[in-house]
């Protein structure tokens, strides 16, 4: 595959279309500012609607020229059919405020398609852009290395494996070893639950054979029962605080006191209605009778007030010692109800104890069987990962036939459970990636291009942004791009290999 063809419209410093046709090998050359890093973010984002760091949150406002309303890419791209026939396609990707539309050569697809073309992000951003790779972590270096190995003849990893672990294997299952381990794991979940299981039934048996007691003990658990249920019923008929008789006279009081209050505004009206002849004598003896009155009505009321006032604070008394008998007689009935009730399942367990201990040989037979076949499965599992082992080991091994000075290494690393993690670094010329300079980074880019394109049957380009030298990458097999600082220059971009 062949990067032939770029059209670059809105699209950070490309506010009208700029066309760049390509060819094996291109320069590109300019002032800073001139476009040069921005045609690589161009391709880039038509194929996968990200950034250059692989980024698409944000995008169309960091990416988008303000001048314009769409931003729009189009790439051209040849490739070798199977037949050995050379076609061409063309991907294209436009964005407004609004909306996000790809085609291929001019109908409208999703990004998924994209990807069939073009692979996994990671993966097509760690050979374009040498030295992607170092910085996106282990995690997902570990995922781009993956997507590169070579698959393997499951029948050539078999052999090399020792005849015993051939054995336990399932040639089909390894088809798919990872599924074929997520199922032996899931049985093997049953097995281990099925063993707990009767190992805790085993337990309760012996702990009931270990309860078993003489009939002593079954007379004096009968004869505890018997004792609280006697507690139980003599607290039940237990009466409270009984109510206070005085209170019951205070209340009697209280009701003569009305009467004789009601008796004596009676009177004072009767006598206040009664027409007086109008003698100035008869007038004040009137006032000085109701005033008598009046004042025996207020003396009643006041002792009305008092009575009741000692009635209310004795009854209130009486309530609280009433709660306080019902609370505490409630918690002495719920701690003799549990304590019968655990005394009577102690004595049905009892009860049951001759007939269940017959099962307990049983049960040791079932346990001995699981265990057998838990085991058996465990050695199946570890044949798996073995096998996962070997076949990662042999893709690393002829991946690294296919490399020239980069080299894959393969890191497993075996867990607390058993379990195998695979890790991969990669290394040039016996150097961490993490300590080369420009130039070997980008020749690990080119032979990581090989690989993927042995692999995957993808060319993937190479963008090398200010790079040193051109003489140094002409010849390759893979299409590059070389972009070199100009002072003062505008743009400009030429095929040096066809």
């Amino acid at each position: 595959m062949k990067l032939v063809l770029t059209q670059v419209t809105g699209f950070k410093l490309y506010e009208t279309e700029h066309s760049f046709s390509f060819g094996m090998g291109n320069h590109i050359t300019g002032d800073r500012g001139q476009g040069k890093t921005a045609l690589s973010e161009a391709i880039i984002w038509c194929l996968k609607g990200c950034d250059l760091t692989g980024n698409v949150k944000g995008v169309k406002k960091r990416l988008a020229n303000p001048n314009t309303k769409e931003m729009k890419v189009i790439t051209t791209w040849e490739f070798h059919t199977p037949e050995g026939l050379l076609v061409k396609h063309s991907f294209c990707r436009i964005s407004t405020s609004r909306s996000m539309r790809l085609f291929l050569d001019d109908e409208k697809v999703s990004q998924d398609d994209f990807d069939e073309w073009f692979g996994e992000t990671d993966t097509l951003l760690s050979i374009f852009l040498p030295g992607y790779i170092g910085g996106i972590g282990a995690a997902r270096t570990n995922n781009v290395v993956l997507s590169m190995l070579p698959a393997q003849d499951v029948a050539q990893v078999m052999n090399s494996l020792p005849a015993e672990t051939q054995a336990r294997l399932n040639i089909d299952g390894l088809r798919d070893p990872l599924q074929y381990l997520q199922s032996l794991k899931s049985e093997l979940s049953e097995w281990n639950d099925y063993i707990h299981d009767t190992e805790k039934e085993i337990a309760q048996l012996l702990l009931k054979n270990a309860l078993r007691g003489s009939s002593a003990v079954i007379e004096d658990d009968e004869r505890k029962m018997t004792d609280l249920r006697q507690q139980i019923e003599n607290l039940e008929q237990e009466a409270g605080p009984a109510f206070p008789e005085h209170i019951n006279v205070w209340e009697l009081e209280s009701k003569e006191l009305r009467k004789r209050y009601d008796a004596e505004v009676a009177s004072w009206v009767t006598l206040n209605n009664t027409p007086i002849n109008g003698e100035e004598r008869e007038c004040i003896n009137r006032k000085f009778e109701l005033d008598q009155i009046a004042n025996r009505c207020n003396a009643i009321l006041n002792e009305g007030f008092a009575l009741r006032k000692d009635i209310d604070a004795n009854r209130a008394l009486y309530e609280e010692e009433k709660a306080e008998f019902i609370a505490r007689t409630e918690q002495e009935l719920q701690q003799l109800q549990f304590d019968l009730q655990m005394l009577e399942a102690k004595i049905e367990l009892k009860q049951k104890n001759g007939q269940s201990i017959k099962d307990t040989p049983l049960h040791q037979k079932h346990l001995t069987d699981a265990k057998i076949q838990r085991d058996n499965l465990l050695l199946e599992v570890d044949s798996v990962q073995e096998f996962m082992f070997r076949y990662a080991e042999m893709q690393v091994i002829a991946s690294n036939r296919a490399l020239t000075h980069t080299e894959i290494l393969f890191i497993p690393r075996r867990g607390k459970e058993g379990d195998y993690t695979f890790h991969y670094r990669l290394r040039y010329e016996e150097k961490e990636y993490y300590l080369l300079s420009s130039a070997d980074k980008n020749r690990v880019s080119f032979e990581l291009a090989d690989l993927v394109a042995m692999t995957l049957g993808m060319m993937i380009p190479v963008f090398i942004d200010n790079g040193e030298s051109i003489e140094e990458v002409i010849g390759e097999r893979t299409q590059f791009f070389v972009t070199s600082y100009l002072p003062q220059a505008e743009l400009s971009h030429e095929i040096i290999v066809a």
